[in-house]
């Protein structure tokens, strides 16, 4: 009787120890899930900032190399690729605003278009987003030439 006894509970513990083991290893499994899923996120919107800016400085012919957006100051260091004199006589960068401009870039130039935009960038390290950026320039006889990434452009407030 004694060493039925003995058995049931050295049965009982394995299947205790069996338990906790089954349940440490899912438990393992689920968070290790969830910080993918979690990290993925973050992962994804470095992608998405990273993959706008690179489509934007690989545009042709006006390159957008840097954008800088502190508080409600606005800077775009644009730079004209082709090997004509263009003038860009619009900006739209949606969801935020749009402007009117006449900026000349001679050929390979580089130059700065800084201005007040509202509302303000969301704060400091903050993502934002323009999905809808185009420019609208001159080019010899040519006007009112669109240009478009179909790619949105994203960073991060300054």
């Amino acid at each position: 009787m004694k060493k039925e006894i003995k058995l049931i509970r050295t049965f009982r513990a394995q299947a205790s120890t069996e338990y906790l083991v089954i349940l440490a290893v899912i438990l393992v499994i689920a968070l290790t899930v969830v910080l993918l899923f979690m990290g993925s996120s973050s992962i994804a919107s470095d992608q998405k900032e990273k993959l706008g800016q690179v489509a934007w400085e690989a545009a042709y012919p006006i390159s957008v190399d840097t954008i800088t957006w502190t508080g409600s100051s606005l800077s775009f260091y644009v730079k004209n690729n082709d090997y004509e004199k263009i003038t860009i006589k619009f900006m739209r960068f949606s969801p935020y605003s749009a402007a009117l401009m006449n900026v000349p870039l001679l050929p390979q130039q580089r130059k700065q278009i800084a201005f007040g935009v509202w509302p303000s960038c969301p704060g400091q390290g903050q993502i934002y987003s323009f999905n809808q950026f185009y420019f609208l320039y001159d080019k010899g006889q040519l006007v009112n030439i669109s240009q478009q990434v179909n790619v949105p452009y994203a960073g991060r407030c300054m």
